[in-house]
Parts: C-alpha cells; structure tokens; sequence
C-alpha cells in the first residue's frame, strides 16, 4: 500500500527538519517542510489507508481518491527535486553578492504613505458597496460573489491595496521592537497600533480566514528568528487557535452580516449558523479538508485528458492584471485553476487551487513537475541567502524575510500564478517600494565583500 510510503515521507521529512544543518531557527525550507506534509503525504495518506470509510468531506462531490501510483510518485519525486534546488550550490553563491542598505527616515515616510493608501483603498472599495458598514458586514457575501451583493465596479481593484497597511505595521514593528529607537516613540506605537488595526479591518473586509493567520503569524515567527527560540507555551495555544479558526472563521464571517444591528446581533447570527449547521463542529478530517484539494489536483492533472499549458499561465496572470478599459471587450483565457476545478467537480461554482506539483504536471508532464520543483527549491534559497546576508545590518529584513517566504510559500500552495499573484499584490507593491525608494541595492563581486565588512550567517 501507497500509505506505508506515505508515512516513511512524512517520518523521513520530520527527521531531516530535526538534524539538517539551518542559518537560523527558521528557515524557508523549514516552512515548507511544514506545509507540504499538510498538503501532500498526509491527505493522501489518510485517503490511501482507509479510502472506503474515509468521510466524504476530504473528497470534492463525487470525486474519491484512489491509490494512483503516479500521483504517490510525483509526491516523493516533488520533495526531493525541492531539497536538490534549495540546496543547489550556484544559490548561495549568487545570494550572498547582494547588500541592502537602508535609508531610516525613507522607510518610515514610507510606512505612513502605505498607511495613507490603505485608508484611501478601504474608503474607495467600501464606498463601491455603499459604505464602510455594509462593505464589511457582507464581506463573506462579496468574496463568494452571491447574487444578492453587487459584486461588480470600478473600485473593486481597491481591495488589492487594503491590506498596504500589513506592512507599515511590520516596518515600524522593527523600528519599536528590534532597532528599539529612542526618538519618535509615542508617534510610531500609534503608527503601529493603528496599522495593525486597519489591517484587521482589511483582512476581514477582504473575507479571508488565511489572511488573518497569516498576517498574525508574521510577528511570532519574526519573534522566533531574533531569539532562536520557540514558545511552546505560545505555539500550542495558536496553533489550537489556528484550527478552530479553520474550522469557524466560516460562521465567523456569517456573522458579521448582524453587523448593523450590534454585536448581540452577530453572536445570535454565530449561533444560528452553528444550530442551522449540525455538522458544524471541530473535528481532524474537517481541518485536514483544507489541505487536501492539491492532492486531487494532482490526481486530475495525471487522470485527465488535455493540452499542455507550456507555462502560458504566467502571461495570462499578467494580463488579467489590467484594467478592464485597456482590455476593452478582449476576452482574457481562463487560467489553469478554472480548468482544474472542471477536472474535479465538473463545474466551475468556486475555484480549486492547482497546488504547484499539479501545476508543473498542467503544463509539461513530469518534465514540468522537475523544472517547477527545482526552480522554486533554488530561488527560495537564493532569496533566503539575499535576507539573511542583511538580517544583521538592517532592523526590518526579519520580517521582510517571513514576508518574501510566505510570498514564496503561496506559490507553493496556488500553482496557479494569478492566485499566488492577486491576493499578494499589495504586498508585492509595497515590498517593491521599500527596496526602490526606501533603500539601495548594491550588487558586489566576490572578491569586494570584505570591503563590505557585514556580518552574515549564509551558509
């Protein structure tokens, strides 16, 4: 059985995180590791090993797992290309050649412009749905585009830059916590405090239950790579909280249509989800159904009869970037995910992820597993080297560093290019003007770095 190789996976991934030589406590692969055991070997080994009494909530409709010797080969093939590409000798060596350098008083001008666009992108989005109030107590109705919501209008891009605020409260984070400055102290903790506020709101105006993990997460795990260390009196409660915010972030967001009505309103609302819901409770397979939709995308991408994409959906994530004006009346082709979901479910109601492993198979066959599995494994080492020959010299590259790895991360759990591309684009904006304006840098030839003279732990 697929299951027992499943498990030595698992058990084998478990022991490499624990004895492989890392830079610090945290590393990119580490995250992986993480996740792809929740994504790949353990759905797939909870489906192999009892696949008749599996409860169909791991299963999309009428779509049942099966052992696929293919699939289980491209899980293991997958892990490993990863580990060769992050391990790759040519990264490091690129990495370690790029100096960041900071211009403080940029970064906090910066900080607060990004603030300033935030305020700017929630009052413009919410205003397309007649107000602040109305835009945030239907947040789950606008995300799933229910017919009674208008889920249409010029503004609608707006949201894309709610959340610019994630990263003031992450810059100006570093100054209070990490560099400890003296001056300006009372401006920037309301700076922070109001950032972090408004990048609650935008999270929950943007209806996403892993917006707010993620956005959260950030701040232990920077917390975790300056000290070395894990809280477990911190980690074992979150990660309960995690789940259970898997489980009701749903219900949650339900109720907040009693939005205008109070906050007795929305308990009542919560309750009568829950009570309208029977089935609506914690429990391992429904956490786990979260995790388990690459694994039926792998399994179409081998199953299914198609063309192969050859990477085009790169383009059309790009081109879907456009303003509708400037797209006039041409129809912009549908991307892998919309695809993937037909091959699934035989409809296309929501939108299933690929997962990157589908993704490589989508489009060139095993030959296009190997190429995506190595090129990711190779840059996310090639921009972990980048963060961590800075991390000492500059206050904000921690959390530039948990940033660009969950960026990287995404990728890894979307496939799909413009899945990875639109829900991180006011990040990848934001990012893009603190490397450009707020700072300088600097590429140096080998034989220059002791010039530099920086501290670094690149290894």
């Amino acid at each position: 059985m697929l299951a027992t190789a499943y498990l030595g996976l698992i058990v084998f991934i478990i022991f490499l995180e624990f004895f492989r030589k890392k830079a610090k406590a945290i590393d990119f692969l580490s995250l992986f590791n993480i996740i792809y055991i929740l994504m790949y070997p353990l759905p797939a080994l909870i489906l192999d090993a009892d696949s008749r009494s599996s409860s169909s909530i791991l299963n999309f409709r009428s779509t049942l797992y099966i052992s696929n010797i293919q699939t289980g080969l491209a899980i293991f093939i997958g892990y490993f290309v990863v580990v060769i590409g992050f391990y790759s000798s040519s990264s490091p060596k690129n990495g370690k050649n790029i100096f960041i350098k900071s211009k403080d008083n940029s970064v906090i001008l910066l900080a607060c412009f990004l603030l300033l666009l935030s305020i700017v992108s929630i009052h413009l989005y919410s205003s397309q749905y007649g107000g602040f109030v109305y835009a945030l107590s239907n947040a789950n109705l606008i995300r799933q585009q229910a017919e009674i919501v208008d889920t249409g209008g010029a503004l609608v891009f707006f949201k894309h830059f709610m959340g610019l605020s994630q990263l003031t409260s992450y810059l100006v984070a570093s100054f209070l916590f990490i560099k400890k400055t003296k001056t300006r102290r009372v401006f920037l903790y309301f700076i922070f405090i109001f950032s972090v506020v408004l990048s609650t709101i935008a999270v929950t105006m943007i209806g996403s239950r892993g917006g707010w993990i993620s956005y959260y997460i950030v701040f232990y795990l920077v917390y975790v790579l300056q000290t070395e260390k894990f809280s477990w009196g911190f980690v074992i409660p979150f990660i309960c909280f995690i789940s259970l915010f898997i489980v009701y972030g749903k219900p949650l967001f339900f109720s907040l249509t009693a939005l205008p009505d109070g906050f007795g309103a929305m308990v009542e609302k919560f309750q009568e989800f829950l009570n309208n819901s029977p089935d609506e409770g914690f429990s391992f397979e429904k956490f786990m159904s979260s995790f388990v939709y690459p694994l039926h995308s792998l399994d179409a991408a081998f199953y299914t009869h198609y063309e192969p994409r050859l990477f085009v959906d790169w383009i059309y994530a790009f081109v879907t970037l456009l303003p509708e004006r400037l797209l006039n009346d041409i129809e912009v082709p549908k991307t892998i995910s919309y695809y993937n979901t037909y091959y699934i479910i035989g409809t296309n109601e929501y939108e299933i992820p690929t997962g990157f492993l589908a993704f490589g198979v989508y489009s060139m066959s095993w030959f296009g597993l190997i190429v995506v599995c190595f090129a990711y494994g190779w840059i996310g080492r090639y921009l972990q080297n980048i963060l961590l020959n800075n991390i000492f010299e500059i206050p904000w590259v921690p959390f530039l560093y948990i940033v660009i790895a969950k960026i990287w991360l995404d990728y890894f759990t979307a496939g799909d290019p413009r899945i990875l591309i639109f829900p991180n684009l006011g990040l990848l904006f934001s990012v893009t003007l603190l490397l450009s304006l707020a700072s300088k840098i600097t590429i140096v030839k080998p034989q220059n770095q002791k010039i530099i003279g920086r501290k670094s732990c690149v290894r």
